[in-house]
């Protein structure tokens, strides 16, 4: 009689980055990632809908490019707060995409 545990998986679970950035472009929520400068490094479908703005425009782009011209004073205030203190803050913006369609954000920073 052979023991479940005995058994032994015929192939190796994909890279764990794989794995969490196929996990993040498919969720629901808008997520996007920056690098240690700042850089956009991760845009997902969400983002890309929300924001109206592809992905493969926004990698690499520094996130300032996403916030809105009448927020950047906030922005950068609570962003330096976020890498300073490593404290998760939050506000609120609203952005007018592409098509002239406004939307009321909850933007969360975290380190």
């Amino acid at each position: 009689m052979t023991e479940m545990c005995d058994e032994r998986p015929t192939a190796l679970p994909p890279p764990a980055g794989d794995y969490y950035r196929r996990l993040c472009d498919s969720a629901a929520l808008a997520l996007i990632a920056t690098d240690a400068e700042f850089r956009i490094v991760l845009w997902n479908d969400a983002a890309a809908a929300l924001l109206e703005a592809r992905r493969e425009e926004m990698l690499g782009r520094p996130i300032t490019e996403a916030v809105p011209p009448g927020r950047m004073k906030l922005f950068e205030r609570l962003l330096r707060r976020t890498t300073e203190r490593g404290e998760t803050t939050q506000f609120e913006v609203k952005v007018t995409g592409r098509s002239g369609r406004e939307r009321q954000l909850v933007v969360v920073l975290s380190p």
